[in-house]
C-alpha cells in the first residue's frame, strides 16, 4: 500500500490494460501474495512520487508494531518495561492524498489480520508527549497486563520467562508521513536502561505515512486496474472494479 498527493503526476502512472501474467497469483499458495504485485515501471514511479503506507491504518489510527516483550531471565528480579513513547520525524503531507494498492491477480482467499485476539493493545496520540495507554483486555488467555485497567499508562511487569504480546498504533488526526522508533524504559534490580521496541516482522524502525482521503484505494491488480475476470472453480475475482482509469477514479470518488 502506497500514499500519493494528487498532486503528483498521476497521469504519467503507467498501467497494463489486463493483469500481468508473471505476476499473477492464480493456483499459487499463500507466499505468492508477499511478492509486490505491481509492475517494475508502477514500482518506479511509485517510489519516485508517494510513501510507503505502513502496516495497517484504518480511519484515524495507525498500526505501528506487534511486539513480543520477554523476560529472558531464568531466576532472579521483575522485568518493568514501561514509559512507551514516540520518537518520530513528523512530515504533513497534502490532504488531497489516496492510496493506491498493488494486489495479485487471485481467486483464492488468502487473509491478513493485524493484532492478536491474545495481545494488548497499546495507543499513542501523535503530538503528545504522553505515554503510550492501554486499550481493552486481550480477548483470551490472561496475559502479564491484566493487573492495569484500560486507559492508564502501557507498564509490563514480566517475571522470569514470562513474556507478552503488546499491539502499537496511533491516532492520526491529518495525513502526514512518519519515520522513527518506539521506545521504553526497561528496569530489574534497581537499573533502568532505555529500549527500542521492535515489531515481531519488520524490526524496530516506523517508516509510515497516512493519507487524507482515507476511504480511496486506487488498487491496481497485477499491473492492471481492471484485469479481465477469471472464473475458477466457481469463484470470480476483481470483476467489480468501476476505477478502471485514473479520469474514472478520480470522479467516483469527487476528486476532480
Amino acid at each position: 500500500m502506497w500514499v500519493v498527493e494528487l498532486s503528483k503526476p498521476l497521469a504519467d502512472f503507467p498501467l497494463e490494460l489486463d493483469a500481468v501474467e508473471q505476476l499473477s497469483c492464480i493456483g499459487k499458495g499463500p507466499d505468492c501474495l508477499n511478492r509486490p504485485a505491481c509492475t517494475d515501471a508502477q514500482l518506479e514511479w511509485l517510489t519516485k512520487n508517494a510513501r510507503k503506507a505502513g502496516i495497517w491504518a484504518f480511519n484515524d489510527t495507525l498500526y505501528l508494531a506487534a511486539s513480543r516483550i520477554r523476560n529472558t531471565a531464568t531466576s532472579g528480579s521483575v522485568l518493568t518495561v514501561s514509559d512507551f513513547k514516540l520518537d518520530l520525524i513528523v512530515e504533513t503531507i497534502s490532504d488531497d492524498s489516496i492510496y493506491i494498492s498493488c494486489q495479485a491477480y487471485t481467486n483464492a482467499a488468502f487473509g491478513a489480520a493485524t493484532g492478536s485476539r491474545v495481545s494488548r493493545p497499546a495507543l499513542f496520540t501523535l503530538g503528545s508527549s504522553s505515554t503510550a495507554l492501554f486499550g481493552g483486555f486481550s480477548q483470551f488467555g490472561v496475559d502479564a497486563t491484566r493487573q492495569v485497567p484500560e486507559g492508564q499508562p502501557a507498564t509490563v511487569n514480566l517475571e522470569p520467562g514470562q513474556d507478552v504480546l503488546l499491539d502499537f498504533s496511533a491516532s492520526i488526526p491529518h495525513a502526514m508521513a512518519i519515520e522513527g522508533s518506539i521506545t521504553a524504559m526497561a528496569s530489574s534490580g534497581g537499573e533502568s536502561v532505555p529500549v527500542k521496541i521492535s515489531d515481531e516482522k519488520y524490526g524496530a524502525g516506523i517508516s509510515a505515512a497516512i493519507p487524507g482521503r482515507r476511504d480511496v484505494i486506487w488498487t491496481i491488480v497485477s499491473g492492471a486496474p481492471c484485469p479481465t475476470p477469471v472464473n475458477v472453480n466457481g469463484s470470480i475475482r476483481y470483476g467489480d472494479s468501476k476505477d478502471c482509469t485514473l479520469e474514472a477514479m478520480l470522479t467516483n470518488h469527487g476528486l476532480n
